[in-house]
């Protein structure tokens, strides 16, 4: 059985604050509050080809053998991980529950941290609105439990120990990935399991 693993995010949240409609973010959702992904392993990105996919439809330069970010912890054969992200416009905030469940026994001990890479977009700048460069945020933590589970529920500015996103802006949040690191190491990506 052959099994396809997604891994590219492009999702954007809507901070809404208190904008006026004359400084609103032009072209924006009307919604665009909740995010849910689920997590599949990571593996090295692919910089010097070897191989290529056997797809005759669309084939693509590869590496073999796939080499697993961190290869000391992952799923057991039931194990299974999710995200579920939610604006809280009021705080100026985002809140979101991470959790694991059946990793290996060798995770067993280890911290796992919560990571979001996303760009924003809002009217905070003295030019009015900007785009901020691409930021890696450690979002928060868990350690995982001699049964295999890791879980942890917060918000990113609890996370983060300090106000990263502000109420009363109008913000867009474009998120480019998330996923679980160890040690440094991307262990758990943001992606699509297709068997």
């Amino acid at each position: 059985m052959k099994k396809l693993i997604v891994h590219t995010l492009a999702a954007t949240v809507i901070l809404a604050g208190l904008a006026t409609a004359a400084s609103a973010i032009p072209n924006r959702p009307a919604g665009a509050r909740k995010f849910a992904a689920e997590f599949v392993k990571a593996y090295r990105d692919c910089t010097v080809p070897n191989d290529a996919t056997l797809n005759p439809f669309l084939s693509l330069a590869a590496c073999s053998p796939a080499v697993e970010s961190d290869p000391s912890c992952g799923f057991d054969p039931n194990g299974k991980g999710k995200v579920k992200i939610i604006a809280d416009i009021p705080a100026g905030d985002l809140r979101y529950k991470v959790k694991f469940k059946r990793l290996t026994a060798s995770c067993a001990g280890e911290t796992l941290d919560f990571i979001i890479k996303y760009q924003q977009t809002n009217d905070d700048c003295s030019g009015g609105h900007c785009t901020a460069v691409p930021t890696e945020l450690v979002a928060g933590s868990c350690v995982v439990t001699g049964s295999g589970t890791c879980s942890i529920t917060s918000t990113v500015n609890t996370g983060a120990g300090g106000a990263v996103l502000a109420p009363g802006l109008e913000t867009s949040l474009e998120l480019h990935g998330c996923g679980m690191k160890h040690n440094g190491e991307l262990v758990f990506t943001c992606g699509l399991l297709l068997d």
